[in-house]
């Protein structure tokens, strides 16, 4: 199993980038699984 800090910092990495600031997504990662959440 991997340690949740890895995931937080992948989640981290991508909220950091400037299109996914630009549309507001917002990512949770998991192992095995990710989910991306755009706003309406």
């Amino acid at each position: 199993m991997i340690d949740e800090s890895h995931f937080r910092k992948l989640e981290n990495m991508m909220h950091s980038a400037p299109i996914v600031k630009m549309v507001g997504a917002r990512v949770k990662i998991s192992e095995g699984q990710a989910e991306i959440t755009l706003p309406d």
